[in-house]
């Protein structure tokens, strides 16, 4: 599962940053809002396959070490890229200088690459699935690593 999300997370930010150098490279988008392919469900997704890349790298380390304090890696990272180095700074400069940004702001997920907040049912639908997928492997990890349910489910 590690190398899957590491894989994808590398995908995800690769894929962000040759759309973002594609549509810098014009000279005609200067001022503009770069909202087209990973870029329309997030407002930072190079930053968003950053960080999957380094919660793959702690899912793997922690997979041969057993040791939880490799979780502090990948919780660092995401809070640099979400509030020291990342979004918040580039959102308190960008919002100025580019045509309809805080339109973007109001429609588009500053991190995660989800359905517009516009398109409520998909959203609502997409976190949904999300949890269901989180604690289904919550407890699949947790019956893997102690043996067991013991006191997390009434299963």
């Amino acid at each position: 599962i590690g190398i899957i999300v590491s894989v994808t997370g590398i995908v995800i930010e690769s894929l962000a940053d040759s759309q973002l150098t594609k549509f810098k490279s014009d000279s005609s988008n200067a001022r503009k809002v770069m909202n087209k392919g990973l870029w329309n469900y997030s407002r930072h997704p190079n930053y968003f396959g950053d960080s999957l890349f380094w919660w793959g790298i702690f899912i793997i380390s922690y997979g041969v070490t057993f040791n939880f304090y490799v979780i502090i890696a990948p919780i660092a990272m995401t809070y640099f890229l979400l509030k020291v180095s990342g979004v918040s700074m580039l959102e308190s400069q960008i919002k100025y200088t580019k045509e309809g940004y805080e339109d973007y702001i109001k429609t588009t997920s500053s991190f995660i690459i989800m359905p517009k907040k516009n398109h409520k049912k998909s959203r609502l639908l997409f976190v949904r699935e999300a949890k269901k997928l989180y604690r289904k492997e919550f407890i699949r990890w947790y019956k893997f690593r102690f043996g067991g349910y013991g006191n997390i489910c009434n299963e």
